[in-house]
Formats: structure tokens, sequence, C-alpha cells
């Protein structure tokens, strides 16, 4: 804000009290000081609030790729069957761990049912995948992915009906996940055996997802 003095010819100078004016020109300096500070804390609010801001977008932009991992495996080429045991043996694995889990944490019954309907199955799929990679000479790994594992140790944490939650939420999220990557294997994987494998696997994850989503309905 500009401000202009103005001297009126009328005023005697010599009457002029030259304490009064110094007073006056301090508190005008200590304004405009305070109004400078409260200038520089909203623009540091501003910049603090916009990096909290952008950090959660990087977080959950992050998280939502973790999330559709298994939708974008690379199920084409030569390299298509390699990426399918290596992601599905991971997954089951999951699967497995996180039933275990829920037979410790779970509180409704229904969970609990569901949990050993998955491990059974899982364990199934994974003895018979482990099977034919082994016999193509493909690599299974031997503990799960970094992102399989964040999902169970995120359900480790929790218990009672905040777990009963989380975990069929994880469920819902995993099998739709699984049910397309299984449904693109069945499709389009160079190789014969593992595509009969993807589709042979198919009705248990739909069996488990509508599983899911009934007792979802319930809650």
């Amino acid at each position: 804000m500009a401000c202009t003095l103005q001297i009126q010819p009328i005023i005697n100078l010599k009457k002029l009290n030259m304490k009064n004016l110094i007073n006056g020109l301090f508190c005008l300096s200590a304004a405009l000081i305070i109004t400078s500070c409260g200038n520089d804390k909203n623009s540091t609010t501003d910049s603090t609030e916009t990096s909290a801001s952008m950090s959660s977008d990087t977080s959950m932009s992050s998280m939502d790729h973790n999330m559709n991992a298994n939708t974008e495996v690379d199920l084409n080429g030569t390299e298509g069957p390699a990426n399918f045991t290596s992601m599905a043996a991971s997954g089951g694995m999951m699967e497995v761990e996180a039933a275990k889990v829920a037979q410790k944490n779970a509180t409704s019954k229904e969970v609990k049912e569901l949990a050993q309907m998955i491990m059974t199955d899982h364990s199934k799929v994974n003895t018979e995948l482990k099977k034919i990679a082994t016999a193509k000479n493909l690599t299974i790994p031997d503990m799960m992915m970094s992102e399989h594992k964040s999902h169970v140790d995120m359900l480790s944490s929790k218990t009672g009906a905040e777990f009963d939650k989380a975990y069929l939420e994880m469920m819902d999220k995993d099998h739709m996940k699984d049910i397309d990557m299984f449904t693109k294997a069945s499709n389009s994987l160079s190789d014969a055996e593992l595509k009969a494998f993807a589709a042979k696997t198919l009705p248990a994850l739909k069996k488990h997802m509508e599983r899911v989503k009934a007792i979802q309905s319930k809650m």
C-alpha cells in the first residue's frame, strides 16, 4: 500500500513535535514488519499444505499401482508363461498365508469358514502350479513378492470385526485381479498346459469371489 505524506502550508514546522513524529514513524515501521511476517507465514503454510498434498497423492498413486499390479502382467510372447507362474505362485502363497491369519484373528464364523475354503483350494492350486512349472524349468518364487507380503502384514495387525472387514475387502480385490489375470492367461498364454491350468482354476476363483460378496452383504 502506498502512503503519501501531505504537508499543509499552514503548518508551522517550528512548532512540530519531533518526538511525536519519531513515534509515529516507529509505529508505521512496526506495522509494515508485522504485515510482512504475516504474509511470509501464510506463504509457508501454503507451501507446507501443497507439499503434504503432493506427498499424499504420490502415496495413493503408488498404492493404486500396487493394487493393480496383477492386471499389468505381460502374458504374451515367450516371457508370458514365466510371468504368469511367478505372479500366480506369489499370489497363491498370499491367499494361504492370509487365510492362516484369518483362522487366528477373525471373529465371524463365516469369515473363518471362507478362509478355510480358500486355504484348502489355493494349497491344491499352488501344488499343481509348482509341479507344472518345475517340469517346464520355470522358476517358482520361494516367498511372496513384496506387494503380496504387504497385504498379509496389514492383516496381521488387525483383530476382531476390524479384521473381518479388512480380510473380506482384501479377498474381494485380490480375487477380482486374479480372475482377470487367469482369464487372460487362459486365452493368451503360448503354453497350452498353463492355459489349461488357468482355465481349470477359474471356477474356484469365481466361487471364492461369490462367497466373499455374499458375506459382505450381511455385514
